[in-house]
């Protein structure tokens, strides 16, 4: 199976991501935003501090923290759903 672009990684459910996805292009606003390069590797995993962003019309809140996954460690970016309208 061949490796994924970004773009389709994105795990975000289908309605929430129309809503923010006329906004711009925030596969790469986001990230600028948050002044992290989205997948990039990482020598070390969070320590736990969580840095985001309030985004777009809707005032979604999105997050950059790192996993590890297979020995790897990725920065990676989640849209927290605080339950709001």
């Amino acid at each position: 199976m061949a490796p994924h672009s970004p773009k389709e990684q994105c795990i975000v459910d289908p309605e929430i991501f129309a809503s923010i996805q006329h906004q711009g292009n925030i596969h790469e606003e986001i990230p600028k935003e948050l002044q992290i390069q989205y997948l990039s590797d990482s020598s070390k995993e969070s320590d736990g501090d969580i840095n985001g962003i309030v985004y777009g019309l809707h005032h979604q809140l999105f997050c950059a923290t790192t996993v590890k996954y297979k020995n790897k460690i990725k920065v990676v970016i989640f849209l927290v759903d605080t339950g709001s309208t």
